[in-house]
């Protein structure tokens, strides 16, 4: 009997050992690696924010003059190929206990460079790992893509990660030239880093060469894209070249007092200095709340609630710009050659149905648009207009008498209002400033993120008319992507 209740006793004790162990392995890994010693290889699934191929809301391609605040916005639109291309990417691996980047005195455990990605883009080729460190739940990763092989930061703090700046987001070509697509010709290579920081989940794959575990990530463009929608009917100036300029009427109420030819854009106050590798944000100047990776978010009324921090937001008179804020005189005598010359505005929004800009239909003002520039993050705690990024538009300004408006059947026909023959216009330039979060479309600077450029956004100004004869005549429509629409009768500088 007492042999029996030993044996019993010894079972019970044993099947106790048996079932803990088999409740940590559950809990420490989901990989299936036979041991610590195997070799296994692993793929990243790459997802660039705001190209969620299943969005095709009606906003995606429209102006509702309803924006949102936070995140999300109002829709996403799909990059071009050059600008979403992943040529090589970098995963930093290390143990932490918090779930931010707060944790610095935390060491790079392990970095997997992956140099190059399948040809559709969409995964990286898979390397050849150690198993023994993918076993652990407290493992975590960020990544950065297109900057080539960190694999130097293996042994460095986390913080020495965390706080890097990076000059050059993107690359581009001396001389960046314009296709007929309505696109920028001469960029590449996209700087983009983790949007959110990632603990190791296996989507699929078994491990092996032929099918590698995969894993899932999501990253975001350190640049920002300016987008210009012209919103008028293009007049030949010569049927020869077929020199396009865009004419404005500039009205006063309901009467038309002359017009506008827009000859050239381009950004004022683009920042030069360096970027955050990682987004930060923050809910007040003093940083005490700052978050790593932090998102954009906004009350029930969709106004931004938080700031995202550059380098320069405490203090814009540290920044260095391109271009800097000047008066419109100045830029209405500044010399042609640092403008981009406007083009043809022959590219539609993703989701749109509607046919792209042609010769036998100009324009199409809800969908046309074309690709300005790109620039950096740049904002600030007390949205002050000197430093803010905006835009310049230069063209020549005719009064009434040297002005040709057309007719409702002319406008039909493809033509639009135009110089007449002969006449001599004079410079003029009008600015506008760019909003990022204006949920009425008259919010103040005492409102968080009024003016702003954040990373992976997209900023497509519509011109929508001129009013007045006064530098704050540009009645502008901005859609933020993926993030709001409001518009302005704006303003100057």
């Amino acid at each position: 009997m007492f042999k029996m209740k030993s044996i019993i006793r010894s079972l019970l004790v044993l099947l106790l050992v048996m079932s803990f162990t088999s409740c940590v392995r559950d809990n420490i890994s989901d990989f299936p690696i036979a041991n610590d010693n195997s070799k296994v290889f692993l793929s990243v699934s790459i997802n660039v924010a705001g190209e969620d191929s299943r969005t095709t809301r009606a906003e995606d391609y429209t102006f509702d003059p309803t924006p949102f605040g936070g995140e999300d916005g109002n829709g996403d639109h799909k990059g071009e190929t050059y600008e979403r291309t992943v040529n090589n990417m970098s995963m930093l691996f290390f143990h932490s206990e918090k779930e931010d980047l707060t944790d610095v005195d935390v060491t790079i455990d392990n970095v997997i460079y992956f140099p190059t990605v399948t040809p559709d883009g969409k995964r990286t080729l898979a390397v050849e790992v150690d198993s023994k460190f993918l076993n652990d739940t407290k493992l975590r990763f960020l990544v950065v893509a297109n900057v080539g092989d960190l694999s130097a930061y293996q042994g460095r703090k986390l913080s020495d990660v965390r706080d890097q700046l990076i000059t050059d987001v993107f690359k581009r070509t001396d001389n960046p030239t314009f296709t007929k697509k309505g696109e920028l010709a001469g960029y590449s290579t996209f700087v983009m880093s983790s949007r959110g920081q990632s603990s190791l989940t296996i989507k699929s794959g078994s491990g092996t060469k032929s099918d590698p575990y995969l894993i899932d990530h999501e990253i975001e463009r350190l640049a920002a894209r300016i987008d210009i929608m012209p919103h008028v009917q293009r007049y030949k100036l010569d049927d020869k070249t077929h020199l396009c300029k865009y004419c404005y009427n500039v009205t006063q109420g309901s009467d038309v007092i002359g017009g506008f030819v827009l000859e050239y854009v381009r950004p004022y106050n683009v920042l030069t200095s360096k970027e955050y590798v990682f987004r930060r944000t923050a809910t007040d100047a003093s940083l005490a709340n700052l978050k790593y990776l932090g998102l954009e978010e906004a009350d029930r009324n969709k106004q931004n609630t938080n700031y995202v921090v550059d380098p320069t937001s405490l203090n814009k008179s540290e920044a260095t710009f391109k271009y800097p804020k000047n008066t419109d005189e100045y830029w209405a005598n500044a010399s042609y050659e640092s403008f981009y010359q406007t083009r043809d505005a022959g590219k539609t929004h993703t989701h749109s149905t509607n046919p792209r800009a042609s010769d036998e239909k100009p324009y199409d003002p809800e969908t046309a648009y074309y690709i300005l520039d790109y620039v950096k993050e740049n904002t600030s705690f007390d949205n002050n207009e000197q430093y803010a990024t905006g835009l310049v538009f230069k063209g020549k300004y005719y009064e009434k008498s040297d002005w040709v408006v057309a007719t409702d059947a002319e406008i039909k026909a493809g033509g639009s209002s135009h110089p007449k023959d002969g006449a001599v216009g004079t410079d003029k330039a009008y600015t506008y400033v760019i909003r990022h979060s204006d949920p009425t479309g008259s919010g103040t600077t005492n409102d968080i993120m009024h003016y702003g450029i954040v990373r992976n956004n997209i900023y497509r100004v519509r011109i929508d008319g001129i009013t007045g004869k006064g530098p704050d005549g540009m009645k502008v429509t901005l859609n933020v992507r993926k993030w709001a629409t409001y518009t302005h009768d704006e303003t100057t500088m």
